[in-house]
This record gives structure tokens, sequence and C-alpha cells, in this order.
């Protein structure tokens, strides 16, 4: 208790400065215009090196893109600036080998590709106007233009909302450039959860009216927020054996089973005609899921239905079932509130400092 007590402390404070921060009160509308500071990216790729591959021609019909490298702060229409990046170009590539003339995919680059202007955004056909607030569409709006969402290149968002992203699904070398961008952002990893975690914590009042009515594209925006480190490690999977991205394989696959995976986070359960393959790449997808089962919403609706079907075609060790889990969370909570339960040595210990306590105050 004395321990707790500070830590609510604590986070009411920064609860209460985070709600007054000048750039939540930016989010409604009437705000007025203010400067914005560009910030230069470290490192820019060179495209001059890969003339050999063109840039596609498609999807040009979505809002201007970011350029790769390089943030932008223009202001949205309404004059809102969001989070301040620290931008730093940064490429985690997964060697490949020589693709074989049976691979029907194509392998992870081993160079950064040219990426498609624009890039897929989000809700780039479906941000309707049905919102009961004027702050809330307006949130919404500047929040899927800004740098700080863009250049995060949510794949979250992407595979649910984004009909760019899903019309490349019928040209698997697109989609694998698209892939490659989603996990190759000019804006590292840790920056971009912290972008996603201020959206998650400003829609939540920007949108509260929305939200408390179920309206379906906040609810969707607030599950791609919540979800993007776990979907983007998702996206990120590589088949060890062949050296494509999972998501790849999943997408060209004759048997659509295994794409539907990658749609539990979002509450969406398996089709009851789910054949997975049991390949490595589910499973370790499914690995993923289950350390975040009592995190992602989605997941606490779906998760145990798809361990016991995947567990039912693919053998009882394949994934965690949800009881297993419970049990070891549950342990482990016990562990760590009550350390000295599982070691005697420090249960006697704990009981002799007590014993010496009674005595001296007896004395």
């Amino acid at each position: 208790m004395v321990i707790m007590v500070p830590l609510v402390l604590v986070l009411f404070t920064l609860s209460t400065r985070h709600l007054s921060h000048p750039l939540f009160h930016r989010l409604l509308p009437g705000s007025s215009p203010i400067t914005i500071t560009r910030v230069n990216v470290a490192a820019e790729v060179d495209r001059s090196e890969y003339q050999a591959h063109p840039p596609p021609q498609r999807r040009q019909n979505g809002a201007s893109d970011i350029p790769v490298g390089v943030p932008s702060y223009s202001s949205t229409p309404s004059g809102i600036v969001f989070p301040s990046l620290t931008a730093t170009t940064t490429f985690s590539i997964t060697p490949t080998s020589t693709q074989n003339a049976t691979q029907t995919f194509p392998t992870i680059p081993t160079s950064p590709p040219v990426l498609p202007t624009p890039f897929p955004q989000a809700f780039d056909t479906t941000l309707a106007n049905n919102f009961t607030t004027t702050s809330c569409e307006t949130f919404l709006t500047n929040m899927t233009q800004s740098a700080p969402f863009r250049q995060c290149r949510p794949f979250s968002f992407l595979s649910q909302t984004s009909t760019a992203f899903l019309q490349a699904q019928s040209n698997i070398t697109a989609l694998n450039i698209d892939i490659w961008g989603t996990c190759n952002t000019p804006v590292d990893t840790d920056q971009c959860v912290a972008n996603m975690g201020w959206f998650t914590s400003a829609i939540l009042v920007a949108c509260s009216e929305e939200k408390s009515e179920n309206n379906q594209m906040v609810l969707q925006a607030l599950a791609g927020l919540k979800s993007y480190s776990l979907m983007r490690d998702a996206a990120c999977l590589a088949d060890q054996d062949t050296s494509a991205y999972c998501y790849i394989e999943a997408a060209s696959s004759s048997n659509p089973s295994d794409l539907y995976f990658y749609s539990l986070p979002f509450g969406i359960p398996l089709p009851n005609n789910t054949i997975p393959t049991c390949s490595s790449c589910t499973k370790n997808m499914m690995a993923l899921f289950a350390m975040q089962v009592d995190q992602i919403d989605g997941l606490k609706l779906t998760y145990t239905a798809a361990a016991d079907l995947a567990s039912s075609k693919c053998g009882s060790s394949y994934v965690h079932s949800q009881s297993a889990l419970s049990s070891s969370s549950s342990s482990s909570s016990s562990s760590l509130v009550m350390p000295w339960i599982s070691d005697k040595s420090m249960l006697w210990w704990t009981a002799g400092v007590m014993m010496c306590a009674l005595l001296v105050e007896l004395i």
C-alpha cells in the first residue's frame, strides 16, 4: 500500500499534464495556427541506386504521401500539428537466398526498394462523415494526414482500412514492397510506438461520445492504434526456410486460411471453414498473439477459439491454450506480489525476522 499510493499519484499527475498539453488542445477545431518546425532526417535513401526497379505505377488516387526519410510538418487544414519526431532512417533486412524457379512469391528485398507514391494510407476511401461531434471528425482527419502517423505506415490500419493496400494483394510483388515499407519506416519503431500511444490517449477524449455510441470507425481506429506494435511484429515475421515474409506467403497461397489469423487482434474470428496449413509462420504469429491476449481487446474475443482450432488441426503443442496462459499469468502474479511463497529459504528467513521483531517488542 505504501508503494501503490505514490504510484497512483504519479499516474494521476502524468495523465493530468497530458490532457492539458497544448498539442492535445490543438486537436479541437478553431485552434489558432502555430509555427511548424522542420526536422531533417539523418540519412535519406539514395534512390538513384535503384533505377533498375521503376516505381510501381499504382494507387495514385490517394492523398499525397510523405516522402521516405523526409518528415513533413505541414499544418493540416485546421492548423493542427501532432507530436514531434526524432526521425532516423533504419533498415532491418533479412538476408535472402536466390529465388528459385518454383517459388510463387518474392523474397524479402535485400536492398531498399522504390516504394509506391503515395504509400497506401488508412481510411483512404472510407473516412465517412458519420460523426456526432466535430472534434472527433477533425481529430481522425488530421491524425491520418499527419507525418507522425503516416511515416509509421501502420500495418494494423493498412490491412483493415486501406483499399489501396488490399488491392495490392492481386499483385504480390507490389504487396511485398508494401510490407517491406511497413517494416522499414523512416521513423524508428520506439518512436512509432510512442506516437500511437499518444494518438490512443487523444482519441479517447476527442471521440469519447462516438466511442460510447459504438461508432465503428472510431472503434476500428482505436483497435488499430492499440495493436500497432503487435501487428508490426506480425507483418514482419519471416519464414526462415524461404526468406520471405510470412504475410506474403499467406496472401499468395491458394488456401486463405493462414491469412485469416491476421484479423484476430481486431475481434474478427476465424471462419468455420478455416483449415490452417500448420506452418511455422502461423505458429510464430500465434505465439506473438498469446503474449498479448490480456492487452488486446480483439484477442480476448478470438484467441481461445482460434487456438483450439489450430490445436485440433496441428497438434496440442502447436499453440498455447488460454487456460495455460491464465495459469502462467496467475503464477507469475503471485510470485511478483509474494516472491517468497515459492522460495522456502526466504519463507524461513521472513519467519525468523518476524520472530525477532516480536521478541524485541516483548523486551
